[in-house]
């Protein structure tokens, strides 16, 4: 494993004497590399993880990593991705991508389908819509989806997962999903649910513990609260 600083954006090009299985995992969050640098990282065909987030690298950087076909973990949180070059990848083997907190591009969610393995997809702030939940669908092993702060994503979008037989984790906290959504997914053995705060109620609470039994059942707002007693001195 290497964790970088931002010191490694003047020195990536030792990256290159390194021999392809020497990393399994590359943290290159929050340095201020360029696209051009991951052309270090491509031959690194051992690499299981990558992280490149609140970075600069966008879809000509990722364009460069062709052969990191081992890669199973992927996080381009905050980065300046769109997602068009997502196909240029060839992580068949990908089971986790955190890609929250860009703005995707309308196109990119069709690439997502191309990651059958998939098991834990992150679209938090990602400028999707209902129209990324018909691609979403077709990642069969998805275990977790938390596609939150997206405003555009309804019930319609969601009832389109019901053919996720092994989803158990599914975040839609500030969404336009309400229960009504969620209760279409009734068959799927949901462990965790987390809807937006205004639909808070015992009624609704109720009906979806009901529908899955064994899920936690969670609402955006829903924290434990820090102690008064801590802020004494400052009364």
């Amino acid at each position: 494993m290497l964790l970088a600083n931002d010191c490694i954006s003047d020195r990536m090009s030792f990256l290159a004497s390194l021999a392809p299985n020497a990393l399994a995992c590359l943290v290159l969050s929050g340095s201020s590399i360029a696209d051009k640098d991951l052309a270090y990282v491509n031959h690194l065909t051992g690499l299981r993880r990558l992280e490149l987030e609140d970075t600069d690298i966008g879809d000509a950087g990722l364009a460069q990593l062709t052969k990191l076909n081992k890669l199973e973990y992927l996080r381009l949180t905050c980065s300046l991705v769109k997602g068009l070059s997502l196909d240029s990848l060839r992580c068949s083997h990908l089971k986790n991508l955190q890609i929250d907190s860009v703005g995707l591009d309308a196109t990119a969610f069709s690439r997502l389908a191309n990651f059958k393995e998939l098991r834990c997809l992150n679209l938090n702030r990602s400028a999707a819509s209902d129209s990324a939940l018909n691609q979403i669908a077709k990642l069969s092993h998805l275990e977790a989806l938390s596609i939150a702060d997206n405003v555009h994503v309804t019930d319609a979008g969601i009832k389109k997962l019901a053919g996720l037989k092994y989803l158990q984790r599914l975040d839609v906290a500030n969404t336009s999903v309400t229960a009504d959504g969620i209760l279409a997914l009734k068959g799927i053995d949901l462990r965790s649910i987390r809807l937006s705060s205004r639909h808070k109620n015992p009624r609704t609470k109720a009906r979806l513990q009901q529908a899955f039994p064994h899920a936690v059942i969670e609402f955006d707002l829903d924290r434990p609260r820090m102690p008064t007693e801590l802020f004494a001195p400052l009364h």
